[in-house]
């Protein structure tokens, strides 16, 4: 519940799985009402009481207005919270890399975090809310491989830092948390995945604390950046089956 007695309203997107999933369970352990973007392919929505599922393709810009407004709509408005957490990564060399996955990955890890970025805005607004994207340490760290899944990333970063300067004096908030390699099924495709040993992951209980500590900043203060990487270096190679 908010200070006025309201309960608090949140959109994550990506909420099917891995990090999106996570911090949208941890926003109704929280008290919140969750919207939970995504596709929902083969994977049943969770029964819980205060959690609506949205179906929506992010790859497709022109689907994310019609299933916000619905959204918003249920929720009188009124919104206090948007995670952008969807995203998808394909590592090979550029050369080889299918244009169409290039065009969905632009589309789902950048494009569709700024359309609802700029939708969500008025509703935002109202209730000094906030925003937390989701970006990765590529956008920081240069690599041997993935250099358009990293420039998603940056870009992201990028227009949360500027976005933030743009509507700070409103009393929106722009947060975005910066995670390494993670346990979740976002490698489930891939040729690659952190080292089962603990300490090659960041623990997603580390990214419930990340995204507490920027909903707990006091009104005022706000927690631009948080970085969370693991203290061992350990990658998994493995046979690649890819479906995207």
């Amino acid at each position: 519940m908010s200070a006025s007695g309201q309960t608090r309203t949140a959109i994550v997107t990506g909420a099917s799985s891995g990090i999106g999933q996570t911090l949208a369970g941890h926003l109704l352990d929280r008290g919140f009402r969750v919207a939970g973007f995504a596709r929902w392919r083969n994977v049943p929505p969770p029964a819980r009481s205060g959690f609506e599922p949205v179906t929506v393709d992010l790859s497709d810009p022109g689907a994310i207005e019609p299933a916000l407004q619905t959204v918003l709509a249920g929720f009188d408005q009124q919104l206090d919270l948007l995670v952008n957490a969807a995203g998808f990564g394909r590592f090979p060399p550029h050369r080889h890399l299918d244009p169409v996955v290039l065009a969905s990955m632009v589309s789902v890890n950048l494009t569709a975090p700024m359309v609802l970025c700029g939708l969500c805005l008025p509703a935002l607004e109202a209730r000094q809310g906030r925003m937390v994207n989701i970006a990765s340490v590529t956008a920081r760290h240069l690599g041997k491989r993935g250099a358009a899944y990293a420039a998603t990333k940056a870009g992201l970063l990028h227009f949360s830092r500027n976005l933030f300067e743009e509507v700070r004096k409103s009393g929106v908030s722009v947060s975005t948390l910066i995670p390494d390699l993670t346990a979740t099924p976002f490698y489930d495709n891939l040729d690659f995945a952190p080292a089962p040993d603990p300490e090659a992951s960041v623990d997603l209980q580390a990214m419930r604390q990340a995204l507490d500590a920027i909903l707990d900043a006091p009104r005022g203060t706000v927690i631009e950046e948080i970085t969370l990487r693991p203290s061992r270096l350990l990658i998994e190679k493995r046979p690649a089956s890819p479906k995207r």
